[in-house]
């Protein structure tokens, strides 16, 4: 809403809200307490600690950290700060890391990152095909960054590309 001067979807799901494929009722609204008891539930460890270094205290360190990958774009990096901000408020550092466009690109590529934000642009197309980032033939020379590996999906995705109509490829991206 600040960074993006109300311009932004927030990105509940693969497929753009308002598009002809979104379907709303998939969407769980987001619950902070929620958030904050499944990740206690995770019962994610600590990293271990050199030998002689004092065990950081449990109640005052994060309960998870990671770097966040983002275009040096001034825009995107305050976006990028805003998410940092709401994972702290679940006791979450987030580490934002602001690269140009073709350190950025170099990294992906290479799978050096634990966390990324990239823009998705439609331009050209009416289909919210995401296949590029979700198919499992696109890992590891594609934009499949995440590695995602499953056959259900990349067979939901195919359909969807090939399917003539348009009711009939809805429910495949509801699917998916």
């Amino acid at each position: 809403r600040t960074a993006l001067y109300n311009q932004a979807v927030p990105a509940e799901s693969p497929i753009i809200a308002g598009g002809w494929a979104f379907d709303p009722t998939l969407i769980t609204p987001f619950d902070p307490a929620q958030a904050a008891f499944s990740l206690n539930e995770a019962r994610i460890e600590l990293p271990e600690t050199p030998e002689g270094t004092p065990t950081p205290d449990p109640a005052s360190s994060p309960r998870l950290a990671f770097a966040l990958l983002v275009s040096d774009d001034p825009v995107l990096v305050s976006v990028a700060q805003q998410l940092a901000s709401q994972w702290a408020a679940l006791n979450v550092l987030v580490t934002v890391e602001p690269l140009p466009v073709a350190q950025l690109e170099e990294r992906l590529n290479a799978g050096l990152f634990q966390s990324a934000m990239v823009e998705l642009t439609q331009l050209g197309t009416a289909d919210p095909d995401v296949y590029d980032f979700w198919h499992e033939a696109e890992y590891p020379d594609g934009k499949n960054f995440g590695g995602a590996n499953d056959r259900f999906v990349s067979e939901v995705l195919e359909h969807a590309r090939r399917e003539p109509n348009s009711l009939n490829r809805k429910t495949a991206y509801i699917s998916f």
